[in-house]
């Protein structure tokens, strides 16, 4: 596992939840396109702490939700068996991927 920060992260709370905002630090701030829908990986919500890959894996399991960009990140869930390839969606060839955890009923 590599050491060096190749991920930036910001967690957000709403409503009890935790919600992971994650990208490969050299995309953040890019403008990206799907369809001619401009799609930005701004600074304001996914710009925060930069981590390692171990880093980044562990806060992932202690979050309800996650939105990740990046074809690094993306690449170390697939290779985790955290995500499926088929949950994978790709703007202008950055793959993206959103989990969510749904809450039991009471």
């Amino acid at each position: 596992m590599d050491d060096t920060p190749l991920i930036s992260m910001k967690l957000h709370s709403a409503g009890g939840q935790i919600i992971l905002a994650s990208c490969d630090h050299d995309i953040l701030g890019k403008e990206l396109n799907m369809d001619g829908i401009p799609f930005k990986i701004s600074e304001n919500f996914y710009g925060g702490e930069k981590v390692n890959d171990e880093t980044f894996l562990m806060i992932l399991g202690q979050v309800t939700s996650a939105n990740i960009v990046g074809n690094h990140c993306v690449q170390l869930l697939i290779d985790r068996g955290i995500v499926s390839r088929a949950s994978v969606i790709a703007i202008d060839d950055v793959m993206h991927v959103q989990i969510y955890t749904v809450p039991e009923r009471k």
